[in-house]
């Protein structure tokens, strides 16, 4: 008797969804299908070649502008097996030498067929990168995204909506030097296992707005820089943040000229070792809420907390008088 059941090959790229179909069985018991088909892992990129730029031999990936760039990285995971470039639609071999023949703008294309671990530098020094769609790259399996944007210059928006980063350890300079992005939304970000956010946003001088609501910072022992150089942020919201475990604050918002309010109520310092320069040059910062501070001792580095400040309140725990009139002249005490 014939089971009804074809010799062909069932077609599994037409078929819908597992999921969808499982959903239309309510009284099955919850499985998880271990054939579901493989997502898509591709990004894909704009990139702006000048006319001085034509007739230079670039690496595609590593940097379009200059060939032999310090800031060409070694992506040991990324090789010709697992990873299809497209460049305008026409298929090369990765880390293939590429020659402009025109001036403009070019769509790059790649295919990864693995998932990657390390996206350290992915995208280091990209400094003609124009736009970049990473909706359909699949970060699940990272665990390091240090220098992953740093000196993309060129870049004013970025959508990391479909980022996921709870494997994630380092963000150390994830997007420093992206000095054209204006607003960043990182409200889904997963950061409990991050260890290192130093420098994250140093030099981001344009950016207007920020979004770390979802952060979790319970493991991070780095924030150094983590916001020097943001010129343009008049408001910050760190009321997710968690610094139970930080140990370095140095030059944390330094240079945050716009900068007029700080809310740092819920922050918890005993850790910390290292405060120089953390609200240096933060010329229109009025306000600062610092109740949650408790110092024992001025140390010679905290002598540069404040540094060309004109801060006119700060909110304080009223055994820390001492600390704060030592450091800042003529500034209006509100005891919590």
């Amino acid at each position: 008797m014939g089971t009804g059941v074809s010799n062909n090959k069932i077609n599994m790229e037409a078929a819908e969804p597992v999921s969808d179909f499982l959903k239309t069985c309510p009284n099955l018991p919850k499985i998880q299908p271990d054939f579901a088909l493989p997502k898509s892992n591709t990004i894909k990129m704009k990139i702006k070649i000048k006319e001085c730029d034509v007739n230079k031999f670039t690496k595609i990936l590593y940097n379009l502008d200059k060939i032999n760039d310090k800031a060409n990285y070694d992506l040991k995971e990324l090789n010709e097996s697992n990873t299809d470039l497209f460049i305008n639609g026409k298929k090369y071999k990765y880390k293939s030498y590429f020659t402009p023949s025109y001036s403009g703008v070019y769509e790059i294309q790649l295919n990864i067929k693995i998932l990657m671990k390390n996206c350290c530098c992915l995208f280091y020094g990209l400094n003609n990168l124009e736009s970049i769609d990473l909706s359909s790259f699949n970060t699940q399996n990272v665990t390091n995204m240090e220098k992953m944007f740093y000196k993309c210059k060129r870049l004013q928006s970025l959508n990391l909506s479909s980022f996921k980063t709870q494997n994630v350890t380092r963000m150390s300079s994830m997007f420093c030097k992206c000095s054209g992005l204006k607003n960043l939304d990182l409200s889904s970000f997963k950061t409990k296992n991050v260890t290192d956010m130093n420098c994250m946003f140093c030099y981001c001088n344009s950016l207007q707005s920020i979004n770390l609501s979802s952060f979790n910072t319970q493991n991070v022992k780095h924030m150094e820089y983590m916001f020097c150089d943001c010129q343009s942020l008049q408001n910050l919201d760190l009321s997710s943040f968690n610094t139970q475990n930080v140990k370095y604050m140095i030059g944390m918002f330094e240079n945050c000229r716009s900068l007029q309010n700080l809310d740092l109520s819920k922050f918890d310092i005993k850790k910390v070792i290292k405060f120089e320069r953390m609200f240096a040059n933060c010329s229109k910062l009025q306000s600062i809420d610092l109740s949650s501070f408790y110092i024992e001792k001025i140390t010679e580095d905290m002598k540069t907390m404040f540094e060309n400040t004109n801060l006119k309140n700060v909110a304080l725990n009223v055994e820390q008088y001492n600390f704060i009139n030592e450091l800042i002249n003529n500034v209006k005490i509100i005891y919590v």
